[in-house]
């Protein structure tokens, strides 16, 4: 880690984590230009029911999967095989996943001491070589199917989209004006009970948000107590040794960024993973609210339901910085401690104790609260973003089946001699559409049997259209 600038006290190049929510941005972010997703998995368990609700989200925007079972030097070799069994039966119980897609089976502290060390033997015991063969391989070969695939994946969830609003519209513009203000008049009926659920929603999120936090302080507090009794053990260590004020000030500070990157790194990934856990089970019920009243247009209109997914999933913006100073500014023009040196060496040792008993309680309160801060507003800026996904796109729904029905109707009744040129007109979108559609899932079918062929033990993940 670099040193801080003595200047400013603190460090400000924390190392960087790849924790859950980079996978989930990159889900969201990325996934039109996903051309092959690397997903690393540990044996302890081999796969928790977030990682699966994260692979069936991803799984129509990936083109290429790839399984990775890293630390298995953890594991006995007789474990290894029923570890990579389980994880395959549960990838393709509950994700979709063949059976006989290949699992890599790596340990990268193995490689990495192996590859510092030259040491060849141990490098291909490590998994490794097969791993990057098989990327290599990939890179010269696979690409252009690939990114084909993907995109075509991502723009076909559009298309669908698209052509059930535009089969709203021509259904709209067909009916008998009466038939399409009673079914509307029924809509309006239900729309009040998607505001009672849109209500319930919010008001579920507002709870597990408040939760959240006050889980939040909770953490910070208990971190507050470990800091301090493990930075006043590093100084009594200190004074012990015969360290005077100054060398067990060092000895402490020298401790302070690992000891808070640690702990940053042991709270981080499960504390974030509890929350996605919370915002996918929000995202899921408002995913279900869209559905809804998507599909009570449909059946209203008698005109195909086709699904969507519409919630994003939140971004981790904010990182600690690291304190290094914990001295308090003083008036006093004499320096704290400039007479110890008089002293007799047991009340020198304990004046210096107190002293830096002071400056350890504000170092760990500065640090503690800079992770607490960074913490409160990734979970702020989650919710929040969150939040307003929910309002926009239930907004957006109800415009997409409500609005056109509504619109159509206007029309009907104030341009009755350019209905017929409307109707043709949306007619023709309609076919457009289907013939987009039914290329795109060419092009995907094209390019997975091209990645089938070169690796038929490669991922097929399924997809929800039987024409793909």
């Amino acid at each position: 880690m670099p040193a801080a600038r003595p200047s400013s006290g603190i460090d400000r190049h924390p190392r960087r984590r790849l924790d859950i929510d980079t996978q989930y941005r990159k889900s969201r972010s990325d996934s039109p230009r996903v051309r092959r997703a690397l997903f690393v998995l540990s044996p302890d368990p081999p796969i928790t029911e977030v990682e699966i609700s994260y692979l069936n989200r991803i799984k129509a925007t990936v083109a290429r999967l790839i399984i990775v079972l890293n630390k298995i030097d953890t594991v006995e070799t007789q474990d290894l095989a029923k570890t990579v069994t389980f994880l395959r039966r549960v990838l393709a119980e509950k994700v979709g996943i063949c059976e006989n897609v290949p699992i890599f089976s790596v340990s990268a502290r193995t490689a990495l001491r192996a590859k510092l060390g030259g040491d060849k033997p141990a490098l291909a015991l490590s998994g490794l070589p097969e791993l990057e063969a098989h990327l290599k391989d990939f890179l010269a070969r696979d690409k252009r199917a690939a990114l084909e695939a993907a995109v075509a994946l991502k723009a076909s969830a559009i298309i669908e989209k698209l052509l059930m609003e535009t089969e709203l519209r021509l259904q709209a513009l067909r009916l008998p004006i009466h038939d399409l203000s009673e079914r509307i008049a029924t809509f309006d009926t239900a729309l009040a009970e998607f505001g009672d659920q849109h209500r319930i929603l919010r008001d579920l999120l507002a709870g597990d948000r408040q939760r959240t936090l006050e889980q939040i302080e909770s953490d910070a507090e208990e971190l507050r107590l470990r800091a301090r009794i493990a930075l006043e053990g590093e100084l009594d260590r200190a004074l012990a040794r015969g360290d005077d004020g100054d060398a067990a000030r060092s000895a402490i500070l020298s401790i302070v960024p690992g000891y808070f990157e640690t702990e940053l790194g042991r709270i981080s990934p499960s504390f974030q993973e509890r929350l996605m856990a919370i915002l996918d089970l929000h995202r899921q019920r408002m995913n279900e609210l869209i559905e809804l009243v998507r599909r009570t247009a449909a059946n209203l209109m008698n005109v195909t339901f086709r699904t969507t997914d519409d919630a994003e999933a939140p971004e981790f913006r904010h990182e600690p910085y690291w304190i290094l100073c914990g001295q308090m500014a003083t008036l006093n023009p004499i320096e704290p401690g400039a007479f110890d040196s008089l002293l007799p060496p047991s009340v020198r040792k304990a004046r210096v104790r107190k002293r830096l008993i002071l400056e350890i309680n504000t170092l760990v309160q500065r640090n503690v609260e800079n992770l607490r801060w960074a913490t409160r507003k990734n979970v702020e800026d989650a919710f929040r973003r969150f939040g307003c996904a929910l309002e926009e796109t239930l907004s957006t729904s109800i415009e997409a089946t409500h609005g056109i029905m509504v619109v159509a109707r206007d029309h009907r009744l104030n341009q009755t001699d350019r209905i017929q040129t409307e109707v043709a007109a949306v007619e023709a979108s309609k076919t457009i559409l289907a013939t987009i559609q039914t290329e795109l899932y060419r092009v995907v079918k094209l390019q997975r049997d091209i990645l089938l062929t070169r690796h038929p033990y490669s991922n097929a993940v399924t997809h929800s259209h039987s024409a793909v």
